[in-house]
């Protein structure tokens, strides 16, 4: 269900066809704006931000920061995952939603549509 697009982003009018899902997705806290205030619509999205917002759906605590370290330490780039997407990005690999390549998330690589579609596959069959 669509709401009314409350202008928060600079570069989403309220006649795009998107906007009225946007606004519902920002008042359930599943998307935010970029740090410039933009949305980036059109924009490719990366498997840390395709993650974050997938795992913004789940009812999930946030885990410790030992945990989180203990979770990535199993993955040789951890250290090229976003701080921001950590928590989001352990969570989804306990829970079974995220699993990396050859010891690595590439968590700043472009997400291809059937990741997107294998993560949306286990949230819905989980």
């Amino acid at each position: 269900e669509e709401t009314q697009y409350k202008g928060k982003f600079k570069d989403v009018k309220s006649e795009d066809w998107y906007s009225g899902v946007e606004q519902k997705k920002i008042d359930k806290g599943i998307i935010d704006r970029i740090k410039d205030g933009t949305f980036k619509p059109n924009q490719t999205i990366t498997r840390a931000e395709m993650i974050s917002m997938i795992m913004s759906l789940e009812q999930m605590q946030d885990l410790s920061d030992e945990e989180v370290e203990q979770i990535l330490s199993d993955y040789t780039d951890k250290e090229q995952i976003p701080s921001w997407a950590k928590n989001q990005i352990a969570k989804a690999i306990k829970t079974k939603m995220l699993t990396g390549y050859a010891g690595k998330l590439h968590a700043n690589k472009k997400a291809s549509r059937a990741e997107i579609v294998a993560v949306l596959y286990t949230l819905i069959h989980k």
